[in-house]
């Protein structure tokens, strides 16, 4: 018996897009408070590519207007006015065509065009009977690590940590980009509360102007030791 799946025998149209609005509240612990304003939920768009075959395969856009210039609303209408219709019945096989034909069709929108191309992906390994991983070249790792962001000060700093820890999270990043002086307390009060062992980052979230950043950061590194800073500037 022969495994090999010959993807010329199997080949895979698109037939049609399906999208559908998640929108998710954050823990009111763990809400976010940053440079670019509050982030109490998170609003997706959950891409499904159908096709001719009836084989589904799922994406996903995750963009907010503050830091993307997009969202599930926008991404909602130019699927449905643009990249859609650029896509059906066209082949799925190289996705590289895929996305070609969607950057043809539409400027720009990079995390909506991501959610299209990843249930592409999905869809021609399930037509393929391969994982994703596999028809990348296969995994290099079986777990990625991830942090969770950690903003507000004193005793909300410390419940925040400490609910994060409670859901198993062991690496984090402080929200800066407020005001230099405050950002290196806060980081400061962030550090001795999470121990000198744990990966903390600083996350400006373009909130510093070039000048305030050298500042801050060279505040921190005179402070402390460990300083891994995530800076947009402004």
């Amino acid at each position: 018996m022969n495994d090999c799946v010959d993807p010329v025998e199997n080949r895979a149209f698109c037939g049609h897009v399906i999208d559908a609005r998640v929108s998710l509240g954050a823990h009111p612990t763990l809400t976010v408070h940053g440079a670019r304003g509050s982030h109490d939920r998170s609003d997706f768009l959950i891409v499904r590519l159908v096709t001719d075959a009836g084989v589904e395969g799922h994406g996903e856009v995750s963009a907010t207007l503050r830091w993307s210039g997009e969202d599930a609303e926008t991404a909602e209408g130019v699927i449905k006015r643009v990249l859609a219709p650029a896509i059906v019945g066209q082949p799925l096989l190289p996705v590289s065509g895929v996305l070609k034909r969607l950057d043809l069709a539409l400027a720009g929108h990079p995390f909506t065009k991501a959610g299209l191309e990843i249930a592409a992906w999905d869809a021609l390994g399930r037509t393929l009977g391969l994982r994703v991983a596999d028809l990348l070249g296969g995994p290099h790792r079986t777990e990625v690590p991830t942090k969770l962001s950690l903003s507000g000060d004193g005793d909300d700093l410390a419940r925040t940590l400490e609910a994060a820890r409670a859901k198993g999270f062991g690496s984090f990043k402080v929200k800066v980009g407020l005001e230099p002086t405050s950002d290196i307390e806060r980081f400061r009060l962030a550090r001795e509360l999470a121990g000198a062992d744990t990966f903390l980052g600083a996350d400006a979230n373009g909130g510093w102007t070039r000048l305030q950043a050298h500042a801050a950061i060279g505040g921190l590194m005179a402070q402390l030791d460990k300083v891994y800073p995530d800076i947009e500037c402004s």
